[in-house]
């Protein structure tokens, strides 16, 4: 597993103090096992008393592929709780799941040309203007990744914790391109009621360490060969 704490760039005055926090956190998840492909989910076994499963208490996790019917995206998803996955009524692939509190959206589209992160986020912002605002505000880590294989990217932590009500907002926004493509993947915290710090941490270090990593692009042949299936 990655280390959260490797070479990044620093962004807000708490930024070192959280930084040992996700470390904390990732030291519970844990190493993730390998994606294990599986239609249906398992059980999740430790709740909160709001019905959300306690991650910071997780010291493993299953994992099952799950592939887009429109794009070429597949998604490693760990096995709690029920996700419910969507990319036919809406333009991203969406999955969430109540009771890890978690939305996660993936997006790739081609702008036919040789692009670069920024000029994804230019079509980012048009389409998902108030998101990425908020991703602006006291982000916990910025740094710049290989996510997915291919493509340079830049990878944006915010934990929300610093936002009142049960919506805790914003937790993760990478955005990246290869020669004519861009790739953005959103991450929201959709608590039933508001998490502690830890608890949020630990979903920070589940998706960053454990979900992104293992994201990746079908290649045409195995899109045929699971067509022709």
């Amino acid at each position: 597993m990655q280390k959260f704490s490797r070479a990044s760039s620093r962004t807000g005055p708490a930024a070192q103090l959280v930084r040992h926090c996700l470390f904390v956190g990732l030291c519970l998840i844990g190493c993730a096992s390998a994606n294990v492909k599986s239609p249906t989910v398992a059980p999740a076994a430790t709740p909160h008393d709001n019905g959300t499963i306690a991650v910071s208490e997780k010291a493993h996790w299953d994992f099952f592929d799950v592939a887009g019917t429109r794009t070429p995206i597949v998604v490693p998803l760990p096995k709690a709780g029920t996700w419910q996955i969507d990319d036919q009524h809406t333009p991203w692939w969406v999955a969430s799941n109540t009771k890890l509190a978690l939305k996660l959206e993936v997006k790739l589209w081609s702008e036919r040309r040789r692009v670069t992160p920024d000029e994804c986020l230019v079509d980012l912002r048009r389409w998902r203007g108030d998101w990425v605002q908020s991703q602006g505000v006291n982000p916990v880590e910025s740094r710049v990744e290989k996510l997915p294989e291919g493509f340079d990217s830049r990878l944006t932590v915010t934990t929300g914790a610093d936002r009142p009500g049960p919506t805790q907002g914003t937790l993760v926004l990478l955005i990246g391109a290869d020669i004519s493509r861009c790739f953005a993947f959103l991450a929201t915290l959709e608590p039933a009621a508001p998490l502690s710090q830890s608890e949020i941490l630990a979903r920070a270090a589940l998706v960053t360490e454990a979900i992104l990593p293992k994201i990746h692009l079908r290649t045409i042949a195995e899109r045929i060969e699971t067509a022709n299936h």
